[in-house]
């Protein structure tokens, strides 16, 4: 049941955006290995397993120039973004900027450096041109 219930939730994976505007297409693919091959994308199977490699790719039409916040579910854990320029935020979207600029709350009181499992949401600066932005998880 905890595997369908993963897969049900990430395939509502979407992007909020304004109820006029150009709408955004959201696709998952499974990362898959296989021996002495490389390393091969294939659609997001019914059943998610803890650990599966999944990578989320947006696809963002013409028109769009503005900033995209993109939630990071909480069945995944942010594993890296495929692109140099976005954001991450560790603390729900409240502030963004770059990996290694932000802390978290130490297990021990003080802080310590966010790491990629800390993610909770990505920004991107989008341009007027198309796109298509993405990133890495692994399901929890």
């Amino acid at each position: 049941m905890r595997r369908l219930l993963i897969a049900s939730t990430l395939l509502a994976v979407g992007m909020p955006v304004a109820a006029a505007g150009p709408s955004l297409t959201t696709r998952l693919f499974v990362e898959r290995a296989q021996p002495g091959r490389s390393l091969r994308l294939a659609p997001v199977p019914r059943r998610l397993r803890s650990g599966d490699r999944i990578v989320v790719v947006v696809a963002v039409p013409a028109g769009i120039g503005a900033r995209l916040v993109q939630p990071v579910p909480h069945a995944l854990r942010f594993t890296g973004a495929l692109r140099e320029h976005v954001a991450v935020s560790v603390d729900g979207g409240l502030t963004f900027g770059t990996l290694g600029a932000l802390t978290v709350a130490g297990s021990r009181g003080g802080e310590r450096a966010a790491r990629a499992d800390d993610v909770t949401h990505l920004r991107w600066a989008l341009t007027a041109a198309p796109s298509r932005l993405s990133f890495r998880a692994m399901v929890r």
